[in-house]
């Protein structure tokens, strides 16, 4: 009887829930691709379109010759198998289209556009080669995390990734971006329509093409973090200098921080390691490392911009204040300077930073 009691008052129980309206998680849809699973899928785009949509999808080791498009929230995801780790999107043989999409990023190889849930995407390795101005990933009003990813080859004119348009937040961190023609990672909002986006780009290794433009350009967003990132050049870079070229450009974003990168081999002429644009906002630039640029270690040009804790050498000018308010900019090391240390203030009285083998330390406006 006391089972019975028991096994009695667990049913009403679980009839009260329901009645209630308690919700059940949802069971995650899992399908596999590639030939190191039974029952899995020949390519990407074939078990990303099943019905009802999955969740997760994995990849085994191989080499997938499509594009793939992706519009509903899922984790796409390499996996380990068989003594092998690699999966690797290549151009198909017909060539990349202009997806509607991600139309705005152009030929994108990969396109997230889910604008009500996140795309994570993992332990993929996205290539280029062969592709007319292609782009490796592009983000179009999708949110999420690329994570331990790859994306290489992008040529003749290609980016290696695209964030535009994002409503909420993407986070680019521990990635390889390697021989992009145009730029490494390049992020751009839709403030026109209030679509602002929150960008983390934490933990990566950016290593451009001889002739590529910029490694990290951040035109438009809401708030971006900019930490922690290996940049290796643009090592012929040849621009107008506040134009936004180099290593890492910021051009608008409201808030947010340059922080913990080492940026070096910046060559050509006008390209700066760190570059902040005319009416940026609340950004700061703290404890950088930036050496080996033919240009300006640190480009300032705005009013207001903390500028401390950096390191900065064989650079042509230490930092370029150009003509701003400078008070802010302090505690900063530079050591072998080609020109001057700190360049084109705009007050009287000059910050306090430490010089090693500077031939001039600082200059005033002209």
């Amino acid at each position: 009887m006391k089972t019975a009691s028991l096994f009695g008052r667990m049913f009403l129980l679980c009839a009260a829930l329901m009645a209630a309206g308690t919700p059940y998680a949802s069971a995650t849809l899992t399908n596999y691709v590639g030939s190191c699973m039974t029952g899995s899928y020949s390519t990407i785009t074939a078990a990303l379109a099943t019905t009802p949509a999955p969740n997760v999808v994995e990849v085994c080791p191989g080499t997938y010759a499509e594009q793939v498009v992706i519009t509903n929230p899922v984790t796409l995801e390499g996996i380990f198998t068989s003594n092998a780790d690699q999966v690797v999107i290549t151009v198909p043989s017909s060539g990349l289209s202009v997806t509607t999409p991600c139309a705005t990023e152009g030929a994108a190889q990969v396109c997230a556009a889910a604008p009500t849930g996140t795309v994570n995407i993992t332990n993929i390795t996205v290539d280029g080669t062969g592709g007319v101005e292609p782009v490796g990933i592009a983000y179009n009003d999708a949110s999420g995390t690329v994570n331990q990813v790859q994306t290489r080859n992008q040529g003749s004119n290609g980016v290696g990734m695209s964030l535009s348009g994002a409503t909420n937040t993407v986070t680019v961190e521990n990635s390889n971006v390697y021989n992009f023609a145009a730029f490494g990672i390049f992020a751009e909002d839709d403030s026109g329509t209030g679509k602002e986006f929150t960008l983390k780009l934490e933990g990566n290794t950016l290593t451009p093409s001889s002739t590529a433009d910029t490694a990290i350009w951040v035109f438009e967003g809401k708030s971006v973090t900019i930490s922690g990132n290996l940049i290796n050049g643009p090592s012929a870079v040849s621009c107008v200098p506040g134009t936004g070229c180099g290593g890492i450009a910021v051009s608008t974003p409201v808030t947010g921080s340059i922080t913990k990168n080492k940026v070096f081999g910046v060559g050509g002429s006008g390209g700066s390691g760190i570059s902040v644009g005319a009416g940026v906002g609340t950004i700061s630039v703290t404890s950088n490392t930036v050496f080996d640029v033919s240009g300006d270690g640190i480009q300032i040009n705005q009013a207001g911009v903390p500028v401390t804790g950096n390191t900065l050498m064989q650079v042509h000018n230490g930092i370029n204040l150009e003509c701003n308010v400078d008070s802010s900019v302090t505690s900063n090391t530079m050591t072998a300077i080609h020109d001057v240390g700190l360049a084109n203030i705009a007050t009287s009285t000059v910050p306090v930073n430490y010089y090693y083998d500077a031939p001039t330390l600082y200059s005033t406006c002209p």
